[in-house]
């Protein structure tokens, strides 16, 4: 079978969805599909075909189906965000409505869709209005739309009712997994090291971080603190060394920037605590909130109340409180295995619902089972 695969982004980009689809490609290819993604990205996949594409327009529209056509594509997966094909292009929802006319299965992983009052992306009413309506189409323009969460997949059915025999939970995996072989102890040397991961930007919350190290020097306790991954917001970056200048832990607060997926895991490797303050909360829907999960250290999180019961017993949880969290920290650090079974149970977690070659076949699967001989409809 030949899948073919629309993703706008691909590494070496730096992007979330782009690592998403990169992962897919490759575990398609394992299987022995034939695989080509149509992307704006120059990348090169290991037994993947890359199909560049300059602009989502009308051409592009016309050109990937015409190729779709000449490789005998029967399935279509689309990596889907109301803005990674263009701000304005409905190219994807063509092309989702047109293949499946034909007769090709199509799958939508929807990352992002339907801003409501809770998202990050504030928008305004009309704009929300109108961008709910463009992600309207191409759900109906697919036969089956994937997110990460059931919680998400109730939020989705809440904004589009007739679309509930087609929303599925198809999970993410990690943007950075750890070979096989690759198992977390506790590091022996101190001071202990606080590791976190993913893209620079504000819903990071690093600054709560930072504030957790000033706690530990005002208690005369020695702490590093190892921020890995890619700046995006120097902006940001900078107000958070400067609020550890303040702090007295400047020299304890270390950023990485953008590292090679080995490089990643070795940080982590070497980390005795994860830790994390993300905005939106243990979500299954963040890649880097899952690599801390994959490679199995104990991991805290600062508790919000968007936090999935997927993660139930396999992280730890505290307030936001900086006290409250060194507190939480120290607990784990100093426990008897250093947070060893914490860390089990962490990638034991991973391993069982996260994984990249169940996420492939599950979603694979679900779209195959569509009969798409019908035609396009919105129910």
């Amino acid at each position: 079978m030949t899948v073919a695969l629309l993703a706008p982004r691909l590494p070496p980009a730096c992007d979330g969805v782009g690592d998403h689809a990169a992962w897919v490609a490759r575990a398609l290819a394992k299987t022995g599909e034939r695989v080509v993604v149509f992307s704006e990205i120059h990348a090169s996949i290991p037994s993947v075909d890359v199909e560049f594409v300059q602009s989502w327009n009308l051409a592009s529209i016309v050109t990937t189906l015409r190729r779709m056509r000449e490789r005998r594509s029967e399935l279509l997966l689309i990596e889907y965000t109301p803005f990674n094909f263009g701000s304005r292009s409905i190219a994807p929802h063509a092309i989702a409505a047109i293949a499946r006319l034909r007769g090709i299965r199509v799958g939508l992983f929807l990352h992002e869709g339907f801003y409501g009052q809770r998202s990050l992306h504030k928008t305004g009413g009309l704009k929300r209005a109108l961008l709910g309506l463009r992600d309207a189409f191409i759900v109906a323009a697919s036969a089956a739309t994937f997110t990460s969460s059931e919680p998400r997949r109730r939020e989705l059915q809440a904004a589009i009712p007739w679309s509930r025999s087609r929303l599925h939970v198809v999970p993410i995996g990690a943007n950075v997994e750890p070979a096989a072989t690759e198992i977390w102890s506790a590091p022996s040397d101190r001071p202990y090291r606080l590791v976190t991961f993913g893209v620079v930007v504000p819903k990071r919350r690093l600054e709560v971080l930072v504030r957790v190290m000033g706690a530990a020097a005002r208690r005369d306790i020695g702490l590093r603190l190892v921020v890995i991954g890619r700046v995006h917001d120097e902006r940001y970056a900078q107000s958070c060394m400067t609020l550890a200048r303040e702090l007295g832990v400047a020299d304890a607060v270390r950023f990485t920037g953008s590292l090679d997926p080995s490089e990643v895991s070795r940080e982590l490797m070497r980390g005795h605590l994860a830790i994390t303050a993300l905005m939106e909360g243990a979500v299954a829907s963040s890649g880097s909130l899952l690599a801390l999960l994959a490679h199995g250290l104990p991991l805290l999180a600062a508790r919000t109340p968007h936090d999935e019961p997927v993660f139930d017993g396999a992280l730890a949880y505290s307030s936001d409180d900086p006290e409250a969290m060194l507190d939480a920290a120290l607990g784990i650090l100093r426990s008897p295995d250093g947070g060893a079974e914490l860390g089990r149970r962490a990638r034991s977690r991973y391993e069982r619902q996260f994984r990249w070659d169940e996420i492939v076949r599950r979603a694979r699967r679900l779209a195959l089972e569509v009969d798409c001989r019908s035609a396009v409809s919105a129910g």
